[in-house]
Parts: C-alpha cells; structure tokens; sequence
C-alpha cells in the first residue's frame, strides 16, 4: 500500500516509497514430466546404451533428494510422466538417403509405436541380443505414449530403457531442439479436455519439466517456416538439403549445417531464442510453464569437455567453455587426454577437417590420428545444445551440460534431477 503524506505549509503531496513485497515462497513440486531426447543416428547406439545404463541414478535422486542448502529436507518427485522422442525429425521437402520420411519422428512420442520413420526399422531389429531389457517384447504398442508411475516401480528404468533403445537408422541431421519444441509446442501435449493430439496429456500444467538431451552431434534444427512463430518473421532455408541448390555456400549438407557464421546468410538454423529467450519468458520452452520459468529444466549430454571449465564456486565457466563472442570464436579449446577437443563453431575435426571437431573423446582412452576412428567412442562439439543449458542456467540455475564421453554418468544424472528442485528466479 502507498502511504500519501502531505506536507506542512507547502501544500503538496508526496508518496512514500513502496513497500517491496516478500519473494514468493518456493516451493518443490512433486509432480515432474521428463522428456529423454533421443539421438537415434548411425553411431549412437553405444551411446544410447552407455546413458540408459545409468539411468537408475536419475530415478533414485528423485525419489531420495538430499536436503537443500538450508538444511530442510528435500521433497521426492512422487509423480512421473515419462516420454521419449527422437532427433529424427526428417529433412523437410528434400529427403536425403537416411532421412527419406519427410518429418521423420516429428517429435511424437514413444517413436517405436507412433514415430513414421522409426517404426519402419524397428529396434530389436538392428541392436545385438541382450542389449535390449529382457521385458522388451517385439511388440510396438507395448507401452502406451508415454509412462507414468506414483511408486517408483523396480521395471521403471527398464520401461525406458526399451521405449529409448530406438536403434541406429535415424536421420543423420538430428534436430533435438526442434524435435522438443515440436513435441512439446507444436503438438498440443496438455491437458485440455478437447486436445486430440498424440502427446495429450504428457505435460501437466502444475508440474515441472525436465528435457534430457542424449546425442553425440549438434543441434541442426533447420528453420523450417510451416512451423514458425505468429508474428516472428522466418526465413525458410529447407533447402539447405537440397544439395543442387546454389543458396549455400559449401556443397556437403554436413559441412551446411556444421560450418557458418551463427547469424550468418549461410546460417540454416533457428535462432536459440527460439527455444529459450531470456527476454520474453512466455516464448520457446519457458513458455510452458507462464510465470515459472524456474520449473522448466535442461540437461546435456553431449560433446562437452570431460573436465568442463569451473568458476571459483565450482559452477559451470559458461565464458570459457562457450566463450563471450556471439560466434564463439574464443570458446574452450584444449590438448586433452583423450586428444584435442574443440567447442569453437568454425574448428573442424582435426582428422576429418569436413566435420565439426569433436567436443570430448571417450574418457580414458588414447587419441589416434584416424579419421572417425572406430576404436575411440567421441561426440561433435555440442556448441548450440550447450548455448541453451547456459541461458537457462544464468538465468535461473536449471541448465547443465555433461560429456557423453564419461566412463561413469551417474553422478550427473543425479546432478539432473537437483535441476528439478525448489529454486527461485536468479
């Protein structure tokens, strides 16, 4: 309230200053929705695998959290919504050899029973005998869109682990930030009564959302205008895949969407702001919980440094790591001991200088000068993925990113699930 005291003999008025209200008390939900992006393209399937392996880590974090920083106890998440998407979300109107359905997954869920492109080649399939959860059956419609559990039932992880192991014949341009805003704002996956959409139901207005990325490349998300933003202008650049086209500057579609100037005429890709923008909380995946930004989280795993750089108090250095530059031309850059690894757009593969350099190299292992070296499991620099983790990070401490490349994950997928936990805007 606006206290008015007038003054004595002059006759006017004047206000008090306001009155701050108290911040609003930040409460845990008990209530999380976890999306697992999931690259399917042709070398991910150790990938998969290695990620899926430590995937009980994440379950038991959210039913046992430790006490917050203050000393309350933590509150378990004990109610999930559990999807799983592809990166596959095709080429558009110019098919490449790999990405011949024209939206591929499209972002819908559970791809093994509702994807257009992963049903056509099946996982159990292509994945060697024992891979797979002993409980997965050749049934595609064995598990329903997407899971849900109240218990944290024993088969949990397994039920992931088999509507995750999506193979390795995906689309080798993985798109995971537009696969995400396609399932998540393109297909309507809320709870209205007159939703008629595969993804109806999935995310809940009162709960909190954790988005996992698990790819060994970058983001290529193509600006393809049939799915722009009302009054945000889009520039259509399909035919960046259209390998007779004279648009773009180099020939390959890998060297396309790999190598331009972020920004840039040559650059194919949707802006980041897309997907989350700072300045306008109620665009991209902020906007899905209006007023809460804080409870939409995102986690990387990728091609980062598997020491990645640390401030003083011990948070991810986004400054080293991604650099200041808006081109990130003085990003991380180091002689690791696995090789050298590279976070800068512009730095191609030392061995394959068509190829975008490789932000880790598979922990423990010796660098050998070959050109996609089999014995050396690696990921592509992750430069855009990660820019997303940053924003959401400084702003509101629910970004991160991890090295696929590490021989034990579950300490960060324990690190995910705190991202879910009471926190109020920064």
């Amino acid at each position: 309230m606006l206290v008015v005291a007038v003054l004595a003999g002059c006759g006017e008025a004047t206000l008090s200053p306001a009155i701050t209200p108290p911040p609003p008390r930040c409460v845990d939900t008990t209530a999380l929705d976890v999306l697992f992006v999931i690259d399917n393209s042709s070398r991910s399937s150790a990938m998969q695998q290695h990620f899926l392996n430590a995937l009980p880590s994440l379950f038991e974090a959210l039913q046992n959290p430790p006490p917050h920083a203050d000393g309350t106890p933590g509150t378990p998440v004990t109610d999930l919504h559990l999807g799983v998407i592809s990166t596959n979300i095709g080429t558009g109107p110019y098919p490449t050899s790999d990405c011949s359905v024209m939206d591929g997954d499209n972002g819908l869920l559970n791809p093994i029973r509702q994807g257009n492109a992963t049903r056509r080649y099946l996982p159990w399939n292509q994945l060697r005998p024992g891979v797979r959860p002993s409980l997965c059956t050749n049934d595609r419609f064995q598990f329903p869109p997407f899971l849900t559990d109240t218990s944290y039932r024993s088969t949990v992880a397994d039920e992931v682990r088999c509507m995750a192991y999506l193979g390795v014949f995906g689309c080798g341009l993985e798109q995971p930030l537009e696969a995400t805003y396609r399932a998540l704002r393109v297909h309507d996956p809320g709870m209205r009564r007159d939703a008629n959409d595969p993804n109806f139901g999935f995310l809940r207005p009162d709960a909190s959302l954790l988005i996992v990325v698990v790819t060994d490349d970058d983001d290529a998300s193509i600006r393809d205008c049939r799915f722009a933003e009302a009054g945000h202008p889009c520039d259509d650049a399909t035919s960046v895949s259209d390998l007779f086209s004279t648009r773009w500057p180099r020939q390959s579609l890998p060297e396309r969407v790999y190598f331009y100037t972020p920004g840039g005429e040559d650059d194919p890709t949707w802006p980041i702001d897309r997907y989350v923008d700072r300045s306008n909380p109620s665009r991209g995946f902020l906007g899905l919980k209006p007023g809460h930004p804080e409870r939409v989280a995102v986690a990387v795993w990728g091609g980062v440094p598997n020491t990645l750089p640390r401030t003083a108090n011990g948070r991810t250095d986004w400054n080293t790591l991604l650099g200041r530059a808006s081109d990130g031309h003085d990003a991380y850059q180091a002689l690791s001991p696995e090789g050298p690894v590279s976070m800068r757009p512009s730095d191609g593969d030392l061995d394959c200088r068509s190829l975008p350099a490789h932000g880790c190299r598979e922990e423990g292992t010796p660098y050998r000068a070959i050109c996609l070296d089999a014995q050396q499991r690696y990921a592509f620099r992750a430069y855009r993925l990660a820019s997303v983790a940053r924003a959401l990070d400084e702003g509101w401490g629910t970004g991160m990113v991890t090295s696929i490349c590490k021989s034990d994950l579950s300490a960060s997928l324990r690190e995910a699930a705190a991202l879910t936990r009471c926190r109020a805007p920064r």
